[in-house]
Parts: C-alpha cells; structure tokens; sequence
C-alpha cells in the first residue's frame, strides 16, 4: 500500500499537480490583484479616466466623451461604465477600491492567456507554469492591474491575439476556426483598447500576412484564411479609424489645447506678488510623463533644463479637470 507522502494527488489514475500548480498561481495572483484596491486615493491619470463616469452618464455619451476628448478608445471607459451603473442599480458603493475592482479583474484574467501562450510556445508545462508566476507575482504587472486606466485590459488581450497567430500554423489541416474567431475579437478589442494597441496589432498580423504570402503557394487555404480574418479585424476597426482621424485634425488646428491655453495663465497672473513667466517651449514635452523622469532621469533633466526660464525657483503646472 502506497504511503500517503508517495501518492500524487490523483484522480482516476491521473496527477492533478498539472492543473493544480498553474491553478493555485493564478489565484494567489487574483487575490494579490484585489488586496487593499482603496488604500490610495485616485491620482491624476486615474482621477481623467473616473470623470468620464462621474455623472453616470449614458453609454452613448460615455462613448462621445472618449472621442472628443482622449486619444485613446472606448473600451476600458464603456466597462467601467457598465461597472458603475450595476453598482448603482444594486445600491453598491462606489469609491476609489471599487473603481479600481475592473482592472483587479483584468489583471488577474490575463494570467490564464499568459499561461496558455507560454504552453503553446514552449510546448512544456513547467515553463508554462514558470511564465505564469513570473507574471502573477511581477510587480509591474500587480501595479497596472490596481490602476484605474485600460493597461490591464491590454493585457488581458494581448496573449490571446498571439495565442490564436500562433494557432494559424498548425502542423497540418486548416487553421482551428474556435481560435481563428478568438484572435478576431481579441484582436478588435484590444484595438478599441488604447491607441498603441494599433502598433501592436498591426505588427504582429503584419507578420502573420507576410509568412502567409510567402507560403502562400504550399498552404494556399492558411494564405486565404489570413486574408479573411485580416479584413475583418480591420471592418471592426474601422468605425473607430473616423473618429481617430478626426483627433488628429483637431489636434493639429489646436481645438483640444486652444480652449485651455490661455485661462490657466490669466489665473496665474492675478496671484499677487507671482512673477509670471512663460517656458521657453511651453508647448514640448515636459519629460515627465508617467514614469519616464524615474526610468530615463539624465534624459528628463536635459528636457526639463531646455524648456525651464532662466532664474525661475518654482515652474507651475495647471490641471484642469
């Protein structure tokens, strides 16, 4: 009789140690993801994306407010749009943890895509499962899932587009049409998630239309494939290209800017005692977006000495929101 320290847990002969690890991974990730959401208070980039929402609005004007003003799609804001009137419907709290809640939830969805891509590629388990608590546990990817913005959303997408490119090249037979129809809408949706996601999709569908043409002739069906499923992700896109066409027109004619230019200054100006001057390149890069002035400091104070007036103690920025 096998000791009880030998035995696998198993179940019908089978170890359930491959399902189990991956399994307890993803949920020490989900809960790390969901600890202590409210412990901060919104800041700036959260505090623009929770405005959008803030009068609970309709969808439609949600959506209106997004293409007017933010260079990035509606997805994550029609999400948490929808998280905010369930919340009210059902008499829920509505703070800043559980703003957060949407992100935590598609931080923790990315896992199981990150685990399956890392199978697919490495066709092993345990680097499968290695990727997955890399992931789980990385400190960037916990930071972006407790933030009230789209960079969750991003990667909760991105696997499955890979997953499903990587799916196209099967050994042999036609492409697995499940994972065809999951690459589309992974793909559309993460379009229609942050404007860099253009980047993304078009490169690596790029790539899988150049290998298609190029074997084109030995895998005539996987060519037409690639080309019916390319066309539809752009039909799905394409509503969205108007409006982001619209952004750069507007952009460039200074409507976006124009309307904020001159109040912000006026302000300053009737402070008493306050000596108003103007940066030398007032409308440049501040060099201190996001993280940039902590992962590129030498480069952040170059830009900052440039733009900064000569004699000038204190540099003023106004947010209006």
């Amino acid at each position: 009789m096998a000791s009880v320290g030998s035995a696998a847990v198993a179940r019908g002969g089978k170890s359930l140690l491959p399902v189990l690890t991956p399994a307890l991974a993803a949920l020490a990730g989900t809960v790390i993801r969901f600890w202590d959401l409210g412990r901060q208070s919104l800041w700036q980039d959260e505090i623009h994306t929770a405005i959008y929402v803030r009068d609970f609005p309709s969808l439609w004007e949600v959506i209106h407010r997004v293409a007017t003003w933010d260079l990035h799609a509606p997805l994550y804001y029609v999400l948490l749009w929808a998280e905010v009137w369930a919340r009210r419907l059902l008499a829920l709290p509505i703070t800043d943890g559980t703003l957060r809640e949407l992100s935590a939830f598609l931080g923790a969805a990315a896992l199981p895509g990150i685990y399956c891509l890392s199978k697919k590629i490495f066709q092993n388990r345990g680097w499968a499962w290695g990727a997955l608590v890399l992931a789980a546990f990385n400190m960037f990817a916990i930071y972006y899932s407790q933030e009230l913005r789209m960079y969750a959303a991003i990667l909760a997408l991105a696997p499955w587009v890979l997953y499903s490119q990587l799916a196209l090249w099967t050994p042999a037979g036609a492409p697995d049409k499940k994972m065809a129809a999951v690459g589309v809408a992974a793909s559309v949706l993460l379009l229609y998630a942050s404007l860099v996601c253009t980047f993304f999709v078009a490169g690596t569908w790029s790539a899988v239309f150049v290998f298609a043409w190029l074997e084109r002739k030995v895998h005539p069906k996987k060519w037409r494939w690639v080309l019916g499923l390319s066309a539809l992700i752009l039909l799905g896109y394409l509503p969205w290209v108007g409006v982001i066409w619209r952004q750069s027109l507007a952009l460039k004619a200074g409507v976006w800017t124009g309307m904020v230019i001159d109040q912000p200054r006026e302000l300053l100006k009737l402070v008493p005692g306050l000596q108003y001057s103007e940066l030398t390149e007032a409308d440049a890069c501040c060099g201190s977006a996001g993280t940039y002035n902590i992962v590129k400091p030498d480069m952040s104070d170059r830009i900052l000495q440039r733009i900064g007036p000569t004699g000038t103690s204190v540099i003023s920025s106004v947010v209006l929101i």
